[in-house]
């Protein structure tokens, strides 16, 4: 009997049309389950397994799925067939044959995600206004806490799991087109990003202090109610360096389709 090949797709897709990545039966439109039907119309009996179970309508610019099968598949030509097959919410940057030991979810180290944020009218005397500076502060503390498992959902369900940043970062501002966050860390709970960028966004707006953002990381205090789904992108799944699949692929912004073109930086977007 043939030996299974492993192989990895890197996906991007415009989450609002589906209740998250996860397979939830036929009868649910998520993105793992246009996945399965996808390979099972290309006669491929296998389960993709994705990095991140995204929630309902978040976007994702970098989600890494994997599956096994005996089938001999060259790469380049699954690409063009999955999206040939795909809808055009879901798109199939890369195909890779990956190391027989690589698993999407449990082979990541960390990962990246981004958050945009829309221009809100304000003007000089809105004490409500977007603060940009206090924005980049409320970052900073948070990157600075030694955990935010509080922000999480899941946090009962982890028990005593510690969530920390590797790093919180204001990568646009400005008025006229909004903002664009960024945070990384080796992995989070649910609902934990929309829950740091709600308590980021209340400092900035002056509705809490410094002080307040502390407590709420520690649990000694209610954070405010998550961000909306939409402005959530999963940018960056990382691996080390020997089982990356695509760690020789070009930046994958090069590749992403343009309904997926908001979630790039300035500097990204000069240069693709």
């Amino acid at each position: 009997m043939p030996a299974r090949n492993n192989h990895a797709l890197l996906v991007a897709y415009d989450g609002r049309p589906f209740l998250g990545y996860q397979p939830q039966g036929p009868a649910l439109a998520t993105v793992g389950g246009v996945l399965l039907s996808a390979l099972r119309c290309l006669g491929i009996q296998a389960t993709p397994f994705g990095a991140s179970r995204t929630d309902a309508r978040v976007q994702a610019f970098g989600q890494v799925a994997s599956f096994q099968t005996r089938l001999d598949l060259d790469p380049t030509s699954l690409l063009t067939r999955l999206n040939d097959t795909l809808p055009s919410s879901v798109r199939v940057l890369a195909a890779a044959r990956a190391h027989p030991s690589f698993h999407a979810h449990w082979s990541a180290t960390g990962k990246v995600y981004r958050y945009r944020l829309a221009p809100e009218p304000t003007s000089p005397s809105d004490s409500d206004g977007l603060d940009f500076a206090r924005l980049n502060f409320a970052l900073r503390l948070l990157a600075s806490r030694d955990d935010l498992a509080a922000f999480s959902a899941s946090r009962e369900r982890d028990k005593h799991k510690v969530r920390t940043l590797d790093s919180a970062r204001l990568l646009e501002a400005s008025p006229a087109t909004g903002a664009l966050l960024e945070f990384s860390g080796a992995g989070f709970g649910r609902y934990q990003i929309r829950h740091l960028v709600a308590a980021a966004l209340a400092m900035a707006r002056r509705q809490i202090t410094p002080d307040e953002l502390c407590a709420m990381s520690r649990g000694e205090q209610r954070h405010p109610p998550k961000a909306p789904a939409e402005g959530l992108c999963l940018w960056q799944v990382r691996y080390p360096l020997e089982r990356d699949p695509f760690a020789r692929l070009v930046p994958h912004w090069h590749l992403a389709p343009d309904c997926l073109d908001s979630f790039k930086t300035r500097d990204e977007r000069a240069r693709g």
